[in-house]
C-alpha cells in the first residue's frame, strides 16, 4: 500500500545503534512519517562483514519500501552518511531526499583521513588501549537542539 508520507530510513554512524535515534522517533512519528531504522552489519564488530556489505544492506531496506510503493528519505549520520551517500547513486531517482548529518564527503577511493588533509581534526578525540585507535568527534544529545517545522 502507498503512503503519501515518505518512509525515513536512518542509518546510524560506526560504534552506535539505531537506540541513537529514540529520543526523535516519537517527534518523528507525530509528523506521520514512516520510519525504519537501519542497523548495518559492520557495525556489530564482525571483521569479515566491509563497507560494500553495509551498502547492500541499505540497498536492500531503500529496495524494500520502494517495492511497497513508499517515497524514501534516506537519512545518514557519520558512518551512515557515506553508506546512505553509496546507497543512494543506485537508487537516485527512487529516493526524495538524503539528509546527511555530520557527514564525510570523500572523492571515490579516497580515505577518511586522505578527506581531513591527511591529520586528525582538532575536534577529533583519539581513544584506544595502542592496539586500536578510535577517532570521533564529541556531541552529546543535551547540546543539540530538536527543530520541528
Amino acid at each position: 500500500m502507498t503512503s503519501s508520507s515518505p518512509t525515513l530510513i536512518l542509518v546510524h554512524g560506526a560504534w552506535h545503534s539505531p537506540y541513537h535515534f529514540e529520543k526523535i522517533l516519537p517527534l518523528l512519528a507525530s509528523h506521520n512519517l514512516r520510519i525504519a531504522t537501519a542497523d548495518p552489519p559492520t557495525t556489530h564488530g564482525d571483521a569479515s562483514i566491509s563497507f560494500s556489505d553495509d551498502v547492500i544492506y541499505i540497498e536492500k531496506l531503500i529496495q524494500t519500501e520502494v517495492e511497497l510503493g513508499n517515497k524514501v528519505v534516506l537519512v545518514g549520520h557519520s558512518y551512515g552518511s557515506a553508506l546512505a551517500q553509496s546507497a543512494v547513486k543506485r537508487y537516485k531517482n527512487e529516493i526524495q531526499a538524503l539528509v546527511l548529518i555530520s557527514a564525510f564527503f570523500k572523492e571515490t577511493g579516497e580515505t577518511q583521513l586522505q578527506s581531513m588533509g591527511g591529520t586528525v581534526s582538532v575536534s577529533t578525540v583519539a581513544e584506544g588501549d595502542g592496539r586500536f585507535q578510535c577517532y570521533h568527534s564529541h556531541l552529546h544529545f543535551s547540546d543539540s537542539k530538536i527543530v520541528s517545522p
